[in-house]
């Protein structure tokens, strides 16, 4: 299977934030996409829940975004009305697994990709949940949304918890989505892949 590598913010998420896709959880009327994962005690689970990059946060507020680093420090702070447009795609992601035979394991990849008159910001979150109220959220916020996929048009009759790789290989068609894309860490900047 072809596949493209994109190199992902590792750490430091805001000295890489405009420079690489980086993975952020979603904070939006009181819920956390994806939920944060429970603290373990045990070293097996905290190796097998490991992720290898950071995961910074964005919460969406009535006229304000505000992005947070890993360690849950504010950055950056955006009045909705300086945001020009959103654009929303889902890559099909290879990322890796624990497991002798297979390193890699498929995963769905919400992206997000945030555009100022300044800036771009080019967001990951690994729950689909929180499309319809990001979507919801963008539209009270009069937020010029891309939507090259055309998820708006089954976003009320999807069940995203349960959303299989083929429904969106078949949405990504002809999008810059179509190509799988494996994800791999990036600590400092180089270029942003596209």
């Amino acid at each position: 299977m072809e596949t493209n590598q994109i190199s992902v913010t590792f750490e430091n998420i805001a000295g890489n934030i405009t420079t690489h896709p980086t993975y952020m959880a979603i904070d939006l009327g009181g819920t956390r996409y994806p939920a944060a994962k429970p603290e373990h005690e045990n070293v097996l689970d905290k190796v097998m829940t490991y992720t290898p990059y950071a995961m910074g946060s964005l919460a969406l507020n009535a006229g304000q975004i505000v992005m947070a680093d890993e360690a849950a420090h504010p950055f950056l702070t955006l009045a909705t009305s300086a945001i020009k447009k959103v654009q929303l795609g889902i890559y099909q992601t290879m990322v890796r697994s624990w497991g002798m035979v297979v390193p890699f394991e498929n995963q769905l990849t919400l992206n997000l990709v945030i555009t100022t008159e300044h800036d771009t910001y080019d967001l990951l979150n690994t729950d689909l949940n929180v499309l319809p109220v990001l979507v919801a959220w963008l539209q009270e916020q009069a937020i010029t949304i891309e939507d090259p996929m055309k998820l708006q048009a089954i976003m009320s009759t999807t069940d995203w918890a349960n959303v299989k790789w083929a429904d969106i290989e078949k949405l990504a068609q002809g999008t810059a989505y179509e190509i799988p894309n494996q994800m791999i860490g990036a600590a400092a900047p180089t270029q942003k892949n596209q």
